[in-house]
């Protein structure tokens, strides 16, 4: 519990003085960390390859996106060849979780294992309300702004 503790001041702390990115990777680190219970060494082996995943999942998405744009302004042809991208993506996605399953088998008890995607869904939840939150205060802020009036 106390690991639990120690790792979120320092989530936060980094969330608090880092860019966006680095803000929201130490949080994940340290989120899933703890979900997972994860010993020094586990750690140590886990995070490379959970990163090297992640970069392969998110350069399919980007790819995605980036054929998404003007979707509306495109031929029935376009948008069927699009959706079966999007399918293929999908498939491909699979692909890597299961090769990326095998590989963090190696390194991490199974019930851990089963534990990573809860931990996953936890954090983007716990990333959303973040999000939401500071959404709320930017405009309570820019209210707040806009009642003042000129100071004189």
């Amino acid at each position: 519990m106390l690991i639990a503790l120690v790792f979120s001041f320092f989530a936060l702390t980094a969330f608090a003085q880092q860019g966006n990115d680095q803000k929201i990777k130490a949080w994940r680190v340290a989120t899933i960390t703890d979900k997972l219970n994860l010993t020094p060494d586990e750690s140590a082996a886990f995070w490379p390859i959970y990163n090297e995943r992640e970069s392969k999942i998110q350069a399919l998405r980007k790819s995605l996106n980036a054929e998404k744009r003007g979707i509306a302004n495109k031929s029935d042809e376009e948008i069927e060849a699009f959706i079966l991208k999007q399918l293929e993506t999908q498939k491909e996605i699979v692909d890597i979780n299961i090769e990326y399953f095998h590989k963090m088998k190696d390194i991490l008890p199974m019930r851990k294992i089963a534990k990573l995607q809860n931990a996953e869904k936890e954090f983007q939840k716990m990333l959303l309300e973040k999000m939401q939150e500071m959404r709320k205060e930017r405009m309570q802020n820019r209210q707040n702004g806009f009642n003042k009036g000129p100071r004189g």
